[in-house]
């Protein structure tokens, strides 16, 4: 049985304690062993060289494994990004039509910068 004690106006049960104080956020950050890196993909989203404002599903894959690596939503203004992705290999992204309009459409032959 331990025995709580008080310790400068504080109640211990005697381990030691942590040196985050109790209001100190936590965060965890998801870190990819093998595609993760300091590199970033980008592009614009457009339907027929136009601009689109509809979000559109945006999936990054390996080319040399066909490995899914990421997926993201574009944003309203027509942009994708895959940030913390491993500089050196060489990735495809396919975006796909929320609508149904259009069939999905490749970018090739990607590296991160």
């Amino acid at each position: 049985m331990r025995l709580a004690k008080l310790v400068a106006g504080r109640l211990t049960d005697g381990l030691p304690q942590s040196p985050l104080k109790a209001s100190t956020p936590l965060r965890y950050r998801w870190h990819d062993p093998v595609d993760g890196g300091e590199g970033v993909i980008e592009g614009p989203v457009t339907v027929e060289n136009v601009p689109t404002n509809i979000p559109r599903l945006i999936r990054l894959y390996r080319k040399d494994t066909g490995y899914l690596v990421r997926q993201t939503w574009s944003t309203t203004g027509a942009h994708y990004s895959f940030n913390n992705i491993a500089i050196g290999p060489e990735y495809f992204v396919v975006g796909h039509d929320p609508l149904r309009v259009y069939n999905a459409d490749i970018q090739d032959m990607l590296t991160a910068s």
